[in-house]
C-alpha cells in the first residue's frame, strides 16, 4: 500500500509539469553572482524545470537573462537582497510550484513575469505571493496569473503605481497594504475568497475594481486612502466575517447594491462599520438583511440611512457622530440580539423609519437615542414627533403604520417648509 502511496504522490508532484520538462541538478539552486545567473545552464543544466527552489540574491546580479530557458519551479522562487538588479523578466517560466517571494531588492523597478499562470497548488505547498519592500519598483506585471493557491500579499513598495491581475481568479487571501504610490487595484476576475480582502494605507488610492467579487468568507477591509471616491461592488452579496470601509477622506458614494449577509460568524465576533469617511454623501446597502453589529459613524456628508431590506440584527446597531444625517429608516427590522444606540447626530430629526425597530419584543437589551435633534431624542420623542403610539403591528398594522409614517413626513416638510426653519438644527441647549 505504501509504495502505491508514494507513486501517487510522484504523479501528483510531476503532473503540472510540462511536456520534456528536463530537471536541473542539484535539486535546489542558489545562485549569488552574476556568473552564477549567466552559468546557470553550464552548471546545472540543459535543463528548464527546477525541482526544488530556486533562490536569486547578491549585490552585483544586474540581470536574469541566464534563467531564461527555466519554464518551472518545483518549490520556491525567491527574487531577495539584489543591490543592482532593476528587472525580474522571466518569459518563459509558467509555473511556480511553492512561493514566489520578492523582496528588499533596492534598485528593482520592474517584474514581469508573463508566462506565469500558477503559483501553488502542487501537493500539499501553499502557494504565496509575497512582494515586500522593494524601494524603487513601478510596475508588476502577472497578467496571465489565474490562480494563486493561498494567498497574495504586497506591502511596502514605495513606487508601486498599480496592482492589476486581470486573470486572476482562484486565491484565498489578499492583502495589499503600506504601498505610498499605489493608485489603482483591479482584481476583475476574482469571484469568490475563501479568506479575507484587506486594501489599507495608500494615500495616492484612486480606484478600486473588484467589479466580480460576489463572497468573502473572512474578513473585507478597505480603509486609509487618499483621492479614493468611489467604492462599488455591483456583485458582492456575501461577506461571512468583518467589512470595514473607514478613514478615506474624499470618499463619496459606497455603492452595495446586492449586499444581504454580513459579519455573520459567530466565532470571530466581527462588525460592519463605516467609520470616518467625513464626504461620505450615498450609502448604499439596500438588499442588506442580516448583520450581527452594524456601525455608521463619523461620516459628516451622509444625510440619509436607508435599509428597507434588514430584518436580523443580532447584536448591536450604532449610529453615531454624523453631523449631516437627517433621517433614518429600517421598517423591516424583526430582531436586534442587544440593543440601539443612535446618538450624537445633531441634524437628525427623522426618525419615523424606526418606529417597527422600536416595537416591544423587536430589541432585547436596550434603547439609547439622545443626543440628535429635536423628534429624535427618546423613544417617546419619536413617537410624539411621529403622531403615533407603538403597534403590535400584523399585516393590516403593518400597511397603517406605512400611511402613517408617509403623512408624519409629509406634515414634518410642510412644518419646516412653513418656519423656514433648518431640520439640522442642533438639540436645545
Amino acid at each position: 500500500m505504501w509504495r502505491l502511496a508514494f507513486v501517487l504522490s510522484i504523479l501528483y508532484l510531476t503532473s503540472g509539469l510540462p511536456a520534456g520538462a528536463q530537471d536541473c541538478m542539484p535539486d535546489t539552486i542558489s545562485l549569488t553572482t552574476q556568473a552564477d545567473v549567466d552559468n546557470f545552464q553550464a552548471n546545472h543544466g540543459p535543463c528548464t524545470h527546477v525541482v526544488g527552489g530556486l533562490g536569486v540574491g547578491g549585490p552585483d546580479i544586474v540581470n536574469l537573462d541566464g534563467l531564461s530557458g527555466v519554464t518551472s519551479v518545483g518549490s520556491s522562487l525567491t527574487v531577495q537582497g539584489t543591490g543592482a538588479l532593476a528587472a525580474v523578466d522571466l518569459p518563459g517560466l509558467a509555473t511556480i510550484g511553492d512561493d514566489l517571494y520578492i523582496v528588499g531588492n533596492g534598485s528593482l523597478t520592474s517584474v514581469a513575469l508573463s508566462g506565469v499562470t500558477s503559483v501553488g497548488g502542487t501537493g500539499f505547498l501553499p502557494g504565496i505571493v509575497f512582494v515586500f519592500n522593494n524601494a524603487a519598483l513601478e510596475t508588476l506585471e502577472l497578467p496571465n496569473l489565474t490562480s494563486i493557491h493561498r494567498e497574495i500579499e504586497i506591502g511596502q513598495n514605495d513606487a508601486l503605481l498599480s496592482v492589476a491581475l486581470p486573470e486572476l481568479a482562484v486565491v484565498r487571501t489578499v492583502r495589499i497594504e503600506d504601498n505610498p504610490s499605489l493608485a489603482a487595484v483591479d482584481l476583475p476576475s476574482l469571484e469568490t475568497l475563501e479568506g479575507n480582502l484587506v486594501i489599507r494605507e495608500h494615500p495616492a488610492l484612486a480606484s478600486v475594481g473588484l467589479a466580480n467579487l460576489t463572497t468573502v468568507n473572512g474578513r473585507l477591509g478597505i480603509s486609509e486612502s487618499g483621492p479614493l471616491a468611489e467604492l462599488v461592488f455591483p456583485q458582492l452579496s456575501t461577506v461571512i466575517g468583518s467589512l470595514g470601509i473607514g478613514g478615506h477622506p474624499n470618499l463619496r458614494l459606497v455603492d452595495l447594491p446586492n449586499l444581504e449577509r454580513a459579519a455573520i460568524n459567530p466565532l470571530t465576533e466581527p462588525v460592519v462599520s463605516f467609520d470616518s469617511n467625513p464626504s461620505l454623501e450615498t450609502l448604499n446597502l439596500l438588499r442588506l438583511n442580516v448583520v450581527r453589529f452594524l456601525q455608521i459613524s463619523n461620516c459628516d456628508a451622509l444625510t440619509s440611512i436607508d435599509l428597507p431590506d434588514l430584518e436580523n440584527v443580532w447584536v448591536d446597531i450604532f449610529i453615531r457622530f454624523n453631523d449631516q444625517l437627517r433621517s433614518v429608516s429600517m421598517p423591516a427590522v424583526t430582531f436586534v440580539g442587544s440593543g440601539i444606540l443612535i446618538s450624537g447626530n445633531p441634524s437628525l430629526s427623522l426618525c419615523c423609519g424606526l418606529l417597527p425597530v422600536l416595537r416591544p419584543g423587536v430589541v432585547q437589551q436596550f434603547v439609547f437615542i439622545d443626543n440628535n435633534a429635536p423628534g429624535c431624542n427618546s423613544v417617546g420623542e419619536i413617537e410624539g414627533f411621529c403622531l403615533v403610539q407603538i403597534p403590535t403591528v400584523g399585516p393590516w398594522g403593518l400597511a397603517l403604520l406605512a400611511t402613517l409614517l408617509a403623512l408624519a413626513g409629509v406634515a414634518a416638510a410642510r412644518r419646516t417648509s412653513a418656519s423656514g426653519g433648518d431640520r439640522r438644527a442642533g438639540p436645545p441647549g
